[in-house]
């Protein structure tokens, strides 16, 4: 087994209760942003089913570099910075992960 040069992550937003519709709205608008940056290779909007109010972005990015690039693109700060007061921890929890390659 090893593990490739993407970056693979989850990004886990929980949303307080009254700021579902806006939050929502504003994670669409990021995630269609963020599937069409060059660096890009996946950007998966979820809902947890068990918790609606849950939104799980599962992300891989092409490279550390690329990864770099989309935390700083305007659309990205943007929405972290509307999340401020609006889900728990002010914003998304990351959890980087190990891509597999056989």
């Amino acid at each position: 087994m090893q593990s490739t040069n993407n970056i693979s992550l989850t990004a886990e937003i929980k949303i307080l209760p009254g700021f579902e519709k806006e939050v929502l709205a504003s994670a669409e608008m990021v995630w269609i942003a963020t599937r069409k940056e060059i660096g890009c290779e996946a950007f998966l909007f979820n809902m947890k089913k068990e918790e609606p109010h849950v939104i799980v972005f599962f992300e891989v990015f092409k490279s550390q570099a690329d990864f770099d690039a989309h935390v700083g693109f305007d659309h990205t700060v943007t929405f972290i910075n509307f999340l401020k007061g609006k889900v728990v921890g002010d914003g998304p929890s990351l959890t980087f992960l190990n891509q597999y390659k056989d």
